[in-house]
């Protein structure tokens, strides 16, 4: 017995009744996939085909693959999209659970009240929501004060502070001088004294800074970085 061909398929699905034809790609994808599992290629018993691919996927361990039209290119569907499907049954791949675009607040109140909280669950939402802004407000602050940076985005986060935007350009530091000495603000290192020994405009038009300081494990020891990133590591020997 012979395949049947993709227009015979169409033909015999819409006799039994089938009313989708803009699926058509995704049917013959589908049904020529379940008459191979099936080991059979039932033409007349098209009126059941879908309970045959039912029973196939109840069975199957799936093995997701790019689903093949006739000539063993990507199947499309009726808007030009490609699809995954099992190999074996046929079965089309679920798409992937959508992820609601709903405020965190209110899917976290509907969660609390699935839960039993019933009126209490818009408080429980807001609070469980501050407490995680909290913690990180404060691993910003904590790794802010240790790098030297600036910790404005924890003030902004943090639901207990009250965050001003001045809305004034940061103008760049005042430039050091060759020879010049800092002292490292925080960990690690800090309290290492280093010594400017370069100060130049970079490509990017901002000032960046040289420095070397004594290590007696390293015949040298030195680093450079942008003018903002140095002055924030490091203070000026005289500064307290």
């Amino acid at each position: 017995m012979t395949d049947p061909t993709d227009a015979e398929l169409i033909e015999h699905a819409r006799a039994a009744g089938w009313h989708e034809p803009e699926k058509a790609p995704e049917f013959l994808a589908a049904y020529r996939a379940a008459a191979a599992w099936i080991g059979t290629r039932p033409v007349p018993q098209l009126a059941n085909v879908e309970e045959q691919q039912r029973q196939a996927a109840a069975e199957c361990a799936h093995s997701w693959t790019t689903a093949l039209d006739g000539d063993d290119n990507p199947a499309r569907d009726h808007t030009g999209r490609t699809w995954d499907h099992c190999g074996i049954c046929g079965t089309r791949k679920p798409a992937p659970a959508a992820v609601p675009d709903r405020p965190a607040l209110d899917l976290l109140t509907e969660i609390y009240e699935e839960l039993g909280h019933d009126h209490r669950a818009p408080g429980l939402a807001a609070a469980l929501l501050d407490q995680h802004a909290r913690a990180l407000a404060d691993r910003i602050t904590v790794l802010g004060k240790a790098r030297g940076w600036s910790t404005w985005a924890a003030d902004y986060i943090h639901p207990d502070c009250e965050f001003v935007d001045t809305g004034e350009d940061v103008e760049e530091p005042a430039a050091p001088s060759v020879g010049d000495r800092y002292v490292k603000r925080a960990a690690p290192d800090a309290g290492r004294t280093v010594t400017v020994n370069r100060v130049w405009t970079a490509d990017d038009r901002h000032t960046a800074v040289a420095y070397e300081w004594h290590d007696p494990r390293a015949s040298y020891a030195g680093s450079a970085c942008p003018l903002d990133v140095f002055t924030r590591a490091y203070r000026a020997e005289a500064a307290r």
